[in-house]
């Protein structure tokens, strides 16, 4: 997989086509979960992408308000807790070996939805860049 190409193509898309992007990417991964673990798919999942966008120590308005439209359920203030809750090595950590476990489709699948949210905003960071080049 080329992060770099992927960015480009996500920093390319309109919100529209980027939303698409990413719900279709995200229900791959959710699928994939939900047919090989008994535990809901949500449970496992949004606490990954919180740590895939505290990865820059920030969460933008604009991230928050997009990852709304698949997650819902959290208020800005309650969303920037959360993500403050997985800005650390720990929960990186766990996401690599998460993600790791996977088949290598449903692996792109998950990293193309956290491009698709981590780009909402009209760029992505050295810090988001490093931290998934660290997790593949």
């Amino acid at each position: 997989m080329n992060i770099n190409s992927t960015i480009n193509y996500c920093l390319g898309l309109s919100y529209y086509d980027l939303e698409n992007f990413a719900g279709r990417n995200f229900m791959v991964v959710y699928d994939y979960v939900k047919s090989t673990s008994k535990a809901n798919p949500n449970d496992v999942l949004i606490p990954t992408i919180f740590t895939c966008i505290a990865s820059d120590g920030s969460l933008s308005e604009g991230e928050w308000k997009f990852i709304m439209t698949f997650i819902g359920g959290y208020s800005y203030n309650e969303a920037l807790a959360t993500a403050g809750e997985f800005y650390c090595q720990e929960a990186q950590n766990v996401v690599r070996d998460f993600i790791n476990a996977f088949p290598s489709n449903v692996r792109e699948a998950y990293i193309n939805m956290c491009l698709a949210v981590l780009s909402v905003d009209g760029r992505i960071s050295n810090y988001e860049t490093c931290f998934l080049n660290n997790i593949l």
